[in-house]
């Protein structure tokens, strides 16, 4: 099914709980400050949109993550929605 040139993709019930999974794992490994293992989650030509910030690839990552993104506090998810 497409919208207006946009691709829909269909998730099966497995991949939901491999993304949940991986979304749940991100924040827990921001929490911990295990900045080497947040990386590991991104393919190495990640794009990432944050804010008004774009980050290109994984050394851009990197250098957020490791110089610039002051982690501090934690995360609690009440919810998390997949579709």
């Amino acid at each position: 099914m497409k919208l207006q040139n946009q691709s829909v993709y269909k998730y099966s019930i497995e991949s939901k709980i491999t993304l949940h999974s991986i979304v749940l794992n991100y924040y827990q490994l921001i929490d911990e400050q295990k900045i080497d293992e947040v990386l590991n989650l991104f393919a190495k030509t990640a794009y990432y949109a944050r804010c008004e910030e774009v980050f290109s690839g994984i050394k851009a990552l990197e250098n957020f993550y490791k110089n610039e993104r002051k982690i501090t506090g934690y995360h609690e998810i009440k919810n998390l929605l997949i579709i």
